[in-house]
Parts: C-alpha cells; structure tokens; sequence
C-alpha cells in the first residue's frame, strides 16, 4: 500500500501530487518490481507500507490502520484466532451403504439395529442429518467397533 508520508493515508486511485498525476496502481507496481524505491518515492511525499503478517495461528479483522515504526510504516491490524477445521463428515446413507457393502443386506440390518440399541440418538443423528456426521463422532465409532465394524471404514470421510 501507498501512502502519505505526511498523514499515512492510503492512496489510490488517479492522485495530483505535486501538479503531476500518478496512478497509484501503477506506482504500486513499480514498487514491487523493484523499479521504484523508498528515494523515488520520497520525492512525492510517499511511502511504501510494509505488509502485514498475521502471526502464526491468526487472522486479521478489520480495517488496516498504519503507523511509523522507526524509518519504516507497517500495515497494521487487529488480529483473532483462526478458528480449527470442523471435522470431515459423512453422510447416513453413505455409512449405511458401505455397512451394506461389507457384511451384505441382512447383515447391515442386524448391524443398524444393533447400533441404534446400543446408542438410540447417535442412530437417529446419523440417519437423519442433512449434514451427515463427524468422522470422529465418538459414539459412532464406539457402536461400529461394539459390533466389530471397522469404524475407520465405515466413517471414513466422502471421497475418501
């Protein structure tokens, strides 16, 4: 970003500095490319603000504000955690369709009864979600390995 040394507002767009017309965008650009630098800069009263780096683990919200830190103006932003990667999921009739694969129809039907004894709500989650379910959904995963499924089978996220 472009600003003005004076007041460190951001230009862009066609500006007059001076009585001459820069486009900043173009300036932007020969800054980048090397072909500008902090001199050519200087003698329009400008200056080039060093990019903001969220840290590690964060984002940035929010407008940028900029400020002098020393000989150089830094981009400057509040920041907040970036939240986990909700879990992989998987659809009912997907897990339905690969218990059915694995032990065939009658076998997946004592398997699915078995489960929804064993755990009444995940069955009626796993059934009836419009979003499937978690890959890791303790429950499933303990009423799969219960009646000797492979839960890393039968859970294994779409597509994989």
């Amino acid at each position: 970003m472009i600003l003005r040394a004076s007041d460190l507002e951001p230009l862009t767009g066609l500006q007059i500095i001076d009585g001459t017309q820069l486009d900043m965008g173009r300036v932007e650009m020969l800054v980048r490319d090397g072909v500008w630098d902090a001199d050519d800069l200087g003698r329009y009263g400008l200056v080039a603000a060093e990019p903001f780096v969220p840290p590690e683990g964060k984002r940035a919200v929010g407008p940028p504000t900029y400020a002098w830190d020393g000989p150089v103006v830094r981009e400057l932003y509040e920041v907040e955690d970036i939240p986990p990667e909700p879990p992989a999921r998987v659809m009912g009739y997907t897990i339905i369709a690969r218990i059915e694969a694995l032990l065939g129809a009658e076998g997946a039907r004592q398997a699915l009864e078995g489960i929804q004894a064993l755990d009444p709500v995940g069955y009626a989650r796993m059934i009836s979600s419009p979003t499937g379910v978690a890959v890791d959904d303790e429950r499933l995963i303990a009423g799969a390995a219960a009646l000797g499924l492979d839960p890393q089978a039968i859970l294994a996220p779409e597509g994989g």
